[in-house]
Parts: C-alpha cells; structure tokens; sequence
C-alpha cells in the first residue's frame, strides 16, 4: 500500500535506504527488462524542439541507448548519472566518443553554470527525492533560452489504480504497490485528493511516498519499485513558471484512446512529457 512521505524524519530515513541500494546496483538496474520502443519517441522529442548540433545533457542515462541515440540525431551529449566503473565501461565499449560521461554524486552536477543548450532526462524524477534542489541543479547548468525535457510515468494518476483492478482481477500477485483490489479502490480515491492538493496549492507540492521496503532495505523486484516521487505533471509546471519558463508541451500525445485522454485531462495524463524553454535573459 502507497505510504505518503509526511516528516523530515521519514525523508532521510528513505534516503538512507536509497543510497544503500544504489551503492550495491548498476546505474542500468532494472532497465534491462524494459521495452525500449520508447527511446526513438524521446529523441524525437528532443529534436522537435531543440536544434541539430546543441549540447545536451542527459541527466540520468542509466544505459549507453538513449546517449548514443541523441549522438546519432545530431546532438552533442554528455550522459550523467550514478555511474560505476562496470558502467563506464560497458558505455565506452558501445558508445566510445560518440558522447560523453559524467559520474553524478547525487547532489551536484559537475558542469560549468549555464553550459548546455538542452536538458533532457527520462524516468528518473521518480526516483528523486529531492526535487525543488536537484531541478534548481540542472537549471544552474543550463543556457538561458535553453529546453528542459522531461519525460517519465505519472505514478500520480488515475489510470494506475484502474491498471491496477484490471491486472488483479486477471490474477496478477501486485501491480507496482496495489497488491489487492481494495488498495487499489483506495488509490483512486486518494489520486483524486493528490490532484486538488497539487492543483490549490500556491507552490509547487512534490508528492513523495515510501518505495517498496523491508526490513529497513529496498525490496526491488520490478522497475519502479524503488519509486519515491509522484510525479504529478502541474507541480512541475508551478515549478519552472514561476522562474519565467516558457511552456512548449505539456501532456498532449498518444494514440487512439491515450491521446483522447491526455488531450482532455493533461494534468491527469497516464505519463508525462513536458517541455519548457528558460527565458532568455537569465
């Protein structure tokens, strides 16, 4: 069951449990097993609205793909993450100079201020618990007039608690945190209430939960179950308007039966992709 994170207390306990975790795991954990059709629609993305040839930095890029990809649409790249040595070697040996890698300490990036012409990251401010500092990072490395994609689930949503029903009712054992039909009525309810918090909320709320745990420990066993940021699409929004950030894209894409509902209730939508361009003068 989805537990809300509610103290500072609560905050580092998780966070100490987190860096344990990823001490122990490549920067690729839990990647493996993930459909990667979705990278070409990412880039694509990227390309619709940054310039053949400006300097990305791809925060948080797990894998050598998505770097390499970003090379070969015309990008110059610069993937960061929690990088190990195994990691940097399997990069180099798939990748070599096509981009390059910096090792993230998670706190500071290390790029010079205003040094990238586009910011891009996919499936990580799930896993970020921090979100107003390490947004306020990423914004420091990047150029006035420069593009901040993001991409990633919208564990907040409706359509979770719904997936949720479905697979159980298929005899599924969980679906992410909803291990019963009740929890998952439970989650309904409780998107709705996340939803009018975010939406009356003056200042942007990052709603935060505790991931899959026992025994103190981090109980990853499929993506996302180290999950500890909601995601809700307009707290980031609230985010980057309120430091003069132009909004490009917010939540309207799909097909058929996706696209209806992303296009009618964006701020609901079943994931997210945002695209906001920093205003020229700062």
């Amino acid at each position: 069951m989805l537990k809300a994170l509610t103290s500072g207390a609560e905050v580092v306990r998780v966070e100490q449990a987190l860096s344990a975790f990823y001490r122990t795991e490549r920067s690729s954990y839990g990647l493996e097993e993930i459909d990667h059709d979705g990278l070409p629609e990412y880039v694509a993305i990227v390309q619709q609205f940054a310039p053949r040839g400006a300097s990305v930095l791809e925060f948080g890029a797990g894998t050598w793909r998505s770097p390499l990809m970003l090379h070969r649409a015309g990008f110059e790249v610069v993937g960061c993450d929690l990088f190990s040595e195994e990691d940097l070697a399997e990069f180099r040996r798939h990748v070599g100079d096509a981009a390059q890698l910096l090792s993230y300490d998670g706190h500071r990036v290390p790029l010079p201020d205003a040094s990238v012409d586009v910011v891009t990251s996919r499936n990580v401010f799930e896993h970020i618990l921090h979100v107003d500092s390490m947004l306020s990072e990423l914004d420091r490395v990047l150029a006035p007039g420069g593009i901040f994609v993001l991409v990633g689930p919208n564990w907040s949503g409706p359509h979770n608690a719904i997936r949720a029903l479905v697979q159980l009712s298929r005899g599924a054992d969980r679906y992410w945190h909803y291990e019963s039909p009740w929890q998952a009525c439970v989650g309904l309810l409780r998107s709705v209430a996340w939803d009018l918090k975010v939406r009356t909320d003056q200042k942007p709320r990052f709603l935060l939960i505790e991931p899959r745990m026992r025994d103190g420990k981090i109980h990853f066993q499929d993506s996302d179950d180290d999950a500890v940021h909601l995601c809700h699409p307009v707290s980031f929004r609230k985010w980057f308007t309120a430091r003069g950030y132009e909004v490009l894209q917010f939540n309207r894409f799909g097909s058929r039966w996706r696209a209806l509902w992303n296009g009618l209730c964006p701020t609901l939508a079943t994931s997210n992709e945002l695209v906001f361009r920093k205003p020229a003068g700062r």
